[in-house]
């Protein structure tokens, strides 16, 4: 699937069509967030009109990043390659709209001191909730200031952590934010047979979080979550 095939799902359209700088998409498991995300990274590379432009792609960890979005990436890509991938390197080189190439790295958060030193004019922080906060705040945010990059930040909760602090952040400036609440039962992407089926054979805290994003309920494994939540 190239970026002529990709045929985004309505609940993304705001997001491909967004004016804000900052985006926080909460979303249910099989949403197609990743997707989703690979294809607006690659739409911002396409069309920025900045010199030598570069874009990363980030997962809590790089192999993580490679099995989820590296084949995306580079299906998406391969009408505007201006080299093979770099495989080693997880790096794609494409031609963009402006006579120019634009960079997109796949990385992994779990080694964010390895990006320090470079600049991004576009980035995703896909599963933030994975994170250590200190991947953002000291490393890739300074790496957006100078060309005042963009930034989404996807995934599903894991409690009240940089990803809640995210969203919060979002839903109290929306504007300067887009912030995407996406459970799955007002996506109607999945099947409602297939929700009731996943309802019965889950607890009520994991289908809380991997199905309607909320981010109150236990995380599966954490002791006291629902005290500490309700307190």
């Amino acid at each position: 699937m190239n970026l002529q095939e990709y045929q985004p799902r309505s609940v993304f359209l705001p997001l491909h069509n967004r004016k804000a700088r900052w985006s926080v998409v909460v979303a249910h498991r099989r949403c197609g967030k990743t997707v989703a995300m690979c294809a607006d990274l690659v739409i911002g590379a396409l069309e920025t009109a900045l010199p030598k432009p570069q874009f990363a792609y980030l997962a809590p960890q790089r192999d993580q990043a490679k099995r989820v979005a590296w084949g995306y990436l580079k299906d998406l890509t391969k009408p505007f390659w201006s080299k093979p991938p770099n495989e080693s390197e997880l790096k794609i080189t494409i031609h963009n709209g402006h006579k120019d190439e634009s960079t997109i790295y796949v990385a992994g958060a779990d080694n964010y001191d390895a990006l320090r030193g470079m600049y991004f004019d576009g980035a995703v922080l896909d599963e933030v909730g994975d994170m250590r906060p200190s991947a953002w705040y000291t490393v890739i945010r300074p790496a957006l200031s100078d060309r005042r990059g963009w930034a989404i930040f996807a995934g599903t909760p894991r409690g009240k952590n940089l990803f809640w602090n995210l969203k919060e952040e979002a839903r109290l400036n929306p504007e300067t934010h887009l912030l995407l609440e996406l459970p799955a039962s007002k996506t109607n992407i999945i099947h409602p047979d297939e929700l009731r089926d996943a309802k019965a054979q889950m607890t009520d805290e994991a289908y809380a979080v991997e199905y309607e994003c909320n981010f109150d309920a236990a995380v599966p494994g954490a002791y006291y979550a629902k005290q500490i939540g309700d307190a």
